[in-house]
């Protein structure tokens, strides 16, 4: 479709109709892009390959044709269910964590220097560790008031998950 067949494609419904399709671009400057397309309104068209975005000016396109899809993995739908799919996993990791590894995380923000040492979280900065499995009772060191806040902190954080 030329660039004129192209700005023909007035309405949102026609614009539409060709949203998923695999695309390739031709610019004024004779670059060429190929990808599905993304996203398109009257100013900008956007081709998604496996690795980029391409971000194209309406205003420099000199040719635009719509290619048959060979492979069903390129549809913008598997794309999109794709990067669905990873951020849904990266969610669960974050949210699935063993509850020592969700009260280290809470205590580093407490905390600067908690580390892991074997199994038990260890604060140098007040001499404390904390050993499995990471209750307060379970929490020793030779900062006597530091034991005491940080069994008052497990505590809180028990409750609160």
């Amino acid at each position: 479709m030329s660039k004129q067949q192209w700005t023909l494609l007035t309405t949102d419904t026609q614009k539409l109709q060709l949203f998923g399709m695999q695309a390739r671009v031709t610019t004024n400057y004779g670059d060429v892009f190929q990808g599905l397309i993304y996203y398109c309104d009257e100013s900008i068209i956007i081709l998604k390959n496996e690795d980029d975005f391409f971000l194209i000016n309406q205003q420099q396109i000199q040719d635009l044709s719509t290619i048959d899809i060979q492979d069903p993995k390129q549809t913008l739908q598997n794309l999109l269910a794709i990067d669905l799919a990873a951020m849904a996993q990266e969610m669960i990791k974050k949210e699935m964590k063993e509850p020592h590894q969700q009260l280290f995380d809470h205590l580093q923000k407490l905390y600067r220097d908690v580390d892991w040492k074997d199994q038990e979280i260890i604060i140098p900065s007040i001499s404390i560790r904390i050993s499995p499995p990471y209750k307060s009772d379970n929490i020793s060191g030779e900062n006597k008031l530091g034991v005491e806040r940080l069994r008052k902190i497990v505590d809180k954080y028990a409750k609160n998950f």
